[in-house]
């Protein structure tokens, strides 16, 4: 959201509370009225100050009379401020602490935002620390907007300072708490957003938070008892707020409040740290059973924060702080998880804390975490570590600027410049790459403006057009439009052809460099060489292992034409299945770890890379016997296949077997005895005899249609957003009072509301009716409608799809409003309409109520959106079927209401009928809420047609545990019954979904296309032996397939790795996963034990991956591409370790939509819990 100008600045009136503030009040009162916004009032509320803060305010005061004082005994902040809002007037209200700051544009940002939108009740900006010297430290934010209820019962959000509010939106909440001490603020602001509150953000700082010693921000225990306080009211009802939201009424589900009030233990115990004090004693604070499922990086992130703000110290102090608090942390960290049995939380948490700590200042050890700095353009030499560290983080740079941080394992203290560069060039490519055009090419660019469009062009080629003017936006736009373009000329040395002609291979641009070479069905070609046809191949397709730089980065099948492959068809082809690989390639061997100067072209810098002898350019081979594991899966590009890693020889034992069982080749390095000293993976070495060949994607369903509109639709729309149309704006109850005033003035026994959505207007309309039957086709609405109507027992709801059920019954009256435009065609809304027609008793009415759309009148004002036909045509439709006939209409510039009558079927004349009543307004009889008047054109014009993406560019990945009908209560979350579980894929099947395999995502990712239809993907944790009695068969039934992660080691056994649970409960056997395996299944690995994987070494990491793969493989006697992270503990370490260790894909618990530029090893996934509501469900599968 943006601030705009208005010529009538809104007045705001600014509360400022002040105790002893005698250090810090003037300079506060300085930043309120350097505001730029000057239309404020404001009061200082002494709260029985004894220094010298009631002289300080009142000389300000007399400076200024938009400033006013007042003391009062002392009563706490909270009272203090509510006096403030009792003794002013203006309608938005900013609550300003005595020794905060605001910064100059503050209240211009704000009101600017409240005038944009005047729906708005608060509106936020963001903030930043202000150290006791004055300096800015990090800037916090949060930008979520609309609704944040569910945001405010866990968390405090923002400050108190960085926002405004309704004054309106106080007084309906009660104002503030006055039995609070601290988290007052938080309290109200949560209470306010309970109502329904509708909240605002600008992304800009506003205001600045001084950081003080002895702060009451920084009183630990009190803090956490009012904290624990304020989210314990968020989950749970609230009798200070009698009319709540409906769906906050009982906030938020009790199951999350445990979790929610441990996090905020941990920011409250990272305070004491801060103090010196003994953190422990805090945990008696907590009334509630902890469940094990805490996030170690919440509790992290909360300890490194909090530490440091007692004694006011910036976030590059904590390796001088880290020695001396060390020992203290470890203690807190071990009784919280003794507290909450989490498995391996202190070591888990340790590793992140290690991280957060390490990065401050990239320079030294902590822990077993080192951390340093690589520069780009620069020679990268191997780095050594301390002998205790196991792991490393590097900043990267590029000529001084930081473009992000790697993650890898250490070995024996070293971590070699092989691995360094490959996996900077796996990570920044792109951003490396642009830097460097930065300095060579885009000062060749031809830049020229017309008008508000730029265009650009090289050597006479077109690169893009309608690109902005703005400078700094160009910029951004070149990178991200043209930069692909600029690489593949770059690389192939045709500066003169447009990107598209290096994926054409019927096109002759490209030309053999001279006579065609003969060859077998075997070459090897040199990115940077000139290219020849290849000739005398025959009718097979020849194997190329494309080298880049002199570098192998796979194998590419090309097929020959007549017996020849031409130059052009060899581009292409390498192009094409390379991807985005021949980036990362091309950059690590043309400009990691080389100066940039002179500044050569990519192309010759590839050329002399590829000249240079393998003892130059750094190899891989070290001392010692050393194991090769050959790049797996050569002919498939963009996995974890790809990337360089060195691994440990403990693990030798495991690496092998898992490649043998694969069909992986390995080797020793040559002229080597003894026993195994280190492993290397090295894509570059390519067993073309043994490569795996990449087929194509198989029995991949074209995607089922799915009507846009269908029900899929409506409960995602639900899903997202209750209230989606703002109904209780005066514009919709001007309408429902409109089209109650259409009812017929006899006596209403049965009647029908087609399409109730979340029962707003079933609210009014039960009042006119003896019997009201609610129907809509999206069952979240109807739970929100019957919650909406409860009492009310004559009125009930059931789901129905005007498309697909039959309406039983006839009826007084039927509603039906804002739906027929969404019948898709014509011919269609003909059938409903008699469908209708039938639904009513002889002289029963229909009402309907539909927008006016330009694509029915383009000459008059209407909304723009993409439909088939609006009011005026449904209105049609209806007069014209049958029975149906006219007697009353209500028309305005925006809508038309219609009351339709069905008289006798036969013996009636149309003569004998009274003419319809037409009202039509010229002007609309209510405001037209801003959201909507932007949909409008006044004065006619077109519809704005909307792209439909045919296919699925947002995958849902679902995970499941367990589905069986009863077991332990703690288990319930990882349990879904059988009757949810069924109920869940009715809807996704009548909603056609379909499963497509792992291989079809990644080739859907590299290619950057749509998966065709709607897919989703089931996966299963654990291989639960119910999975096979009750999931198996309804899969089946519902025609879906899932991936089943089985922890290797106790396939047949029970789950020891919830013991904490106290529920031992069977797994499948190999019988099981070999039949699953015949359904057309997929299996992948949980591990070999269930561990927490960023709690062990990197030597553990690497025996659970490649032991489990090796054992999978070995009795399965099939690939295991896929690795499901046990507790989805993964970092970047961990994701190294298992790529290395073979597998393709990974998946986490974070909940999102996978999407192409995911890496595929770190893959999110929506948990599908036992206590989710249907609600729940339906929005982890909504794009």
């Amino acid at each position: 959201m943006t601030a705009l100008a208005t010529e009538k600045p809104i007045p705001v009136s600014v509360i400022i509370p002040a105790l002893n503030a005698a250090e810090t009040i003037d300079e506060t009162l300085q930043s309120l009225r350097a505001q730029s916004m000057c239309d404020w009032e404001a009061i200082v509320v002494d709260d029985g100050s004894t220094d010298s803060t009631s002289e300080l305010a009142c000389t300000v005061a007399q400076a200024d009379a938009r400033l006013k004082f007042v003391q009062r005994h002392h009563g706490g902040v909270a009272a203090a401020r509510n006096h403030g809002i009792r003794v002013t007037a203006a309608p938005w209200l900013l609550f300003l602490d005595a020794d905060d700051l605001i910064t100059p544009d503050h209240l211009a940002k704000l009101t600017g935002a409240a005038a944009e939108n005047p729906e708005l009740d608060l509106i936020y900006g963001d903030w930043a620390r202000l150290s006791p010297a004055g300096n800015r430290t990090t800037e916090q934010r949060h930008r979520e907007t609309g609704d944040l209820f569910s945001l405010l019962a866990r968390v405090s959000a923002f400050p108190i300072h960085s926002c405004i509010v309704r004054r309106t939106a106080v007084e309906k909440a009660g104002g503030f708490d006055e039995s609070f001490v601290t988290c007052e603020d938080w309290d109200l602001w949560q209470r306010i957003a309970r109502v329904g509150a509708i909240f605002g953000c600008v992304p800009d700082v506003v205001a600045l938070y001084r950081m003080r010693p002895k702060s009451l921000s920084t009183n630990a225990g009190q803090m956490l008892i009012d904290g624990l306080r304020v989210i314990e009211n968020g989950h749970g009802t609230d009798r200070r707020v009698p009319r709540s939201r409906p769906e906050h009424f009982r906030g938020l589900p009790p199951r999350a409040l445990a979790v929610t009030q441990f996090h905020y233990l941990c920011w409250c115990a990272g305070l004491v740290l801060g103090s010196r004090g003994d953190a422990v004693p805090l945990l008696s604070k907590l009334k509630h059973k902890l469940e094990p499922s805490v996030d170690p990086s919440v509790v992290a992130a909360a300890i490194f924060e909090a530490t440091l703000l007692p004694a006011c110290h910036l976030r590059s102090k904590w390796p001088l702080l880290w020695p001396g608090l060390s020992a203290s942390i470890v203690r807190v960290l071990d009784a919280l998880e003794t507290r909450c049995r989490a498995r391996d939380l202190a070591r888990r948490t340790q590793v992140v804390l290690e991280r957060l700590i390490s990065c401050t200042t990239w320079a030294g050890a902590i822990g077993h975490t080192n951390a340093t700095q690589v520069e780009v353009s620069t020679p990268i030499e191997d780095v050594r570590t301390p002998p205790e560290c196991e792991r490393i983080y590097i900043n990267v740079t590029v000529e001084g600027v930081a473009v992000g941080s790697i993650g890898l394992p250490v070995w024996e203290g070293i971590v070699p410049a092989y691995v360094i560069a490959d996996a900077i060039a796996g990570e920044f490519a792109w951003p490396i790459l642009n830097r460097f055009f930065e300095a060579t090419i885009y000062p060749q660019l031809r830049i020229e403006s017309f008008g508000d469009a730029t265009s650009v062009s090289r050597d006479g080629v077109l690169l893009a057009c309608d690109l902005p003017t703005d400078p700094v936006a160009l910029r951004a736009a070149i990178h991200d439009r043209i930069d692909w373009s600029l690489f593949l000329q770059e690389v192939w040395g045709r500066t003169d052809l447009p990107a598209e002609r290096f994926y054409d291979d019927t096109s002759s641009s490209i030309t053999s460099a001279g006579p065609g070479r003969l060859s077998d069905s075997n070459i090897t070609v040199e990115l940077s060489e000139e290219l020849s046809d290849l000739i005398g191949i025959g009718d097979n397709y020849v194997t190329v292992k494309f080298v880049v730089g002199g570098c192998a980065i796979g194998l590419v099948q090309v097929f020959p034409t007549s017996g020849t492959v031409t130059a052009q068809q060899l581009v292409a082809s390498l192009t094409t299945a390379a991807g985005f690989e021949l980036c990362r390639a091309a950059v690590r061997e043309a400009l990691i770890g080389q100066s940039w100067e002179p500044l050569l072209s990519i192309r010759q810098r590839l050329r002399a890379r590829a000249r240079l002898s393998p003892r130059k350019k750094g190899t891989f081979y070290s001392a010692g016997a050393t194991a090769v594991l050959p790049r797996r899966a050569p002919e498939i590009y963009g996995t974890s296949g790809c990337r360089r890693a060195v691994l440990p020889a403990q693990a030798w034992n495991e690496l092998d077997a898992a490649a043998q069982s694969a069909g992986e080749s390995t080797f020793i390095s040559p002229n080597t005895t003894g026993p195994i000293q280190h492993i290397i993976y090295a894509p570059e070495e390519i067993d073309r005899f043994h490569a795996e060949r990449c087929t194509a994607a198989t029995g991949l369903p074209a995607g089922r249609s799915a009507h846009e509109h269908d029900r899929a639709h409506f409960e995602s729309l639900f899903a997202r957003n209750p209230d989606p149309w703002r109904y209780t704006n005066a514009y919709e109850q001007q309408k429902y009072h409109e089209t109650l005033s259409l009812l017929t003035s006899d006596k209403i026994h049965d009647a029908l509301e087609i399409a109730c959505a979340e029962g707003h207007f079933t609210l009014q309309l039960a009042e006119c009716v003896e019997n009201l039957l609610g129907v809509d086709i999206s069952e979240i609405a109807l739970g929100r409608a019957a919650e909406r109507c409860r009492g009310l027992a004559h009125v009930r709801f059931e789901q129905f799809d005007l498309l697909k059920d039959t309406i039983r019954g006839e009826y007084d009256l039927v509603t039906c409003s804002e739906v027929l435009y969404y019948m898709g065609t014509r011919e269609v809304l003909e059938n409903v309409a008699h469908t209708l027609e039938g639904a009513l008793k002889r002289r029963g009415r229909l009402i309907v109520a539909h927008a006016n759309l330009l694509v029915d009148e383009p000459d008059r004002a209407g909304f723009i959106w993409d439909l088939p036909f609006g009011a005026k045509t449904i209105g049609e439709v209806l007069a014209s079927a049958g029975n149906l006939r006219l007697v009353h209409e209500l028309k305005t510039p925006l809508y038309r209401i219609q009351a339709f009558e069905r008289q006798r079927r036969v013996g009636w004349s149309p003569c004998r009928q009274r003419p319809p009543k037409l009202q039509h307004l010229d002007q609309q009889p209510a405001p037209v809420p801003p959201e909507i008047s932007r949909q409008v054109r006044w004065h006619g014009g077109s519809p704005v047609r909307c792209e439909s993406i045919s296919g699925t560019l947002l995958l849902p990945i679902l995970m499941y545990h367990r589905i069986a009908p009863s077991g332990a209560a703690e288990m319930t979350r990882w349990r879904v019954t059988p009757e949810k579980f069924e109920a869940q894929l009715r809807y996704l099947h009548d909603s056609g979904f379909y499963t497509p395999r792992l291989h079809d995502w990644r080739v859907a990712a590299h290619d950057r296309k749509a998966l065709p239809g709607r897919a989703v993907i089931f996966t299963f944790d654990d291989a639960y032996l119910d999975f096979f009695t009750h999931a198996l068969p309804l899969l089946q039934q519902y025609h879906f397939r899932a991936i089943v992660f089985p922890v290797a080691e106790r396939i047949g056994k029970t789950n020891t790795w919830d013991k904490a649970y106290c529920e031992e409960i069977e797994l499948m056997d190999w019988s099981h996963l070999r039949t699953l395996l015949a359904a057309g299944f997929e299996i992948g690995s949980h591990s070999a034990s269930h561990p927490a994987m960023t709690a062990l070494s990197p030597e553990r990491v690497v025996k659970e991956a490649a032991g489990s793969r090796a054992l999978l493989a070995r009795e399965l006697q099939c690939r295991i591409d896929a690795f499901a992270y046990p507790y989805g503990d993964v970092d970047q370490i961990v994701k190294h370790l298992v790529g290395a260790s073979g597998y393709s894909f990974g998946f986490t618990c974070k909940a999102a939509m996978a999407k192409h530029s995911d890496d595929l090893l770190t893959l999110p996934r929506f948990e599908v819990s036992g206590i989710d509501s249907f609600a729940e469900f339906i929005a982890s599968v909504q794009c």
